[in-house]
């Protein structure tokens, strides 16, 4: 790993580290931003252009609706197990995700590649980008009402389906 200094506009310096991997968790004292992690010397810089990075993906205070009425339906399914994943509800089939909530919104992880040109052509739907980098295998749908819930169904349920289907 490399490290140096770098000092934001209206922040103190921050402590900066290359990582050699993207993977792993970090303390909560840094931050990863565009590749790089900042550990936190000073004050967060305000200025950084916000891509995801310095915003949870996840807030319960505003998705909880949201969360109980996925989880309503998900924790129905069999094998299907509820987790953590970069600080947001994640739902698995044993060890394999097909679904993450979002802010506004739900991460589907396990569609093919047909499943996710039709979605792709719904205008609350995309691929989700983390970290500024768009993560093609992922689509993220914006949910507007809980009504939508329904609507997205079928493509949750095929994530699942996937999911499981991974596993035989």
């Amino acid at each position: 790993m490399k490290t140096g200094t770098r000092t934001e506009p209206g922040a103190a310096a921050l402590k900066i580290t290359i990582p050699e991997t993207r993977g792993g968790f970090l303390p909560r004292e840094k931050i990863f931003h565009q590749g790089w992690i900042y550990e936190v010397t000073g004050k967060i810089p305000l200025d950084l252009p916000a891509r995801g990075s310095f915003m949870p993906y996840y807030s319960e205070a505003e998705s909880a609706d949201l969360r109980l009425k996925i989880e309503e339906i998900v924790l129905e399914w069999p094998g299907v197990v509820k987790k953590m994943l970069f600080g947001s509800p994640a739902y698995a089939f044993g060890k394999t995700y097909f679904a993450m909530l979002v802010t506004g919104g739900i991460i589907l992880t396990r569609l093919d590649d047909e499943e996710k040109a039709w979605l792709l052509g719904d205008p609350h739907a995309g691929y989700f980008e983390g970290h500024g980098r768009k993560m093609t295998k992922w689509i993220h749908i914006r949910i507007l009402s809980l009504s939508d819930v329904d609507r997205y169904l079928p493509c949750l349920r095929s994530s699942y389906e996937n999911a499981r289907d991974e596993k035989k």
